[in-house]
């Protein structure tokens, strides 16, 4: 049976702010995005498969998309994965 990341996170007793959430489902990694409850946990990095063929096509993609509307902003790609630090996060880094 099927459980949300919310759920599973809530049963590790998970503190609602930590340093990093990886994502690596085999396909699934929108779904998995989209079952946690942003409101309450959040992660300062995301880092997620996004297996574009163009970097140009990233922004176009439904997980960037997902997590740009969770105000997460893509800092790196390697070809392959996604990182995504908090928008609040990398302000601060600007600013530093």
């Amino acid at each position: 049976r099927a459980r949300t990341l919310t759920t599973i996170l809530q049963a590790c007793q998970c503190p609602v702010e930590f340093a990093l959430l990886c994502v690596d489902v085999e396909s699934h990694d929108l779904a998995v995005l989209r079952s946690l409850d942003w409101h309450r946990y959040h992660p300062q990095v995301v880092l997620v498969e996004i297996p574009e063929l163009a970097l140009a096509s990233l922004p176009g993609s439904e997980i960037f998309k997902h997590l740009a509307a969770q105000a997460y902003t893509m800092v790196a790609y390697d070809g392959y994965n996604g990182y995504f630090m908090r928008s609040d996060l990398t302000r601060q880094r600007l600013r530093a």
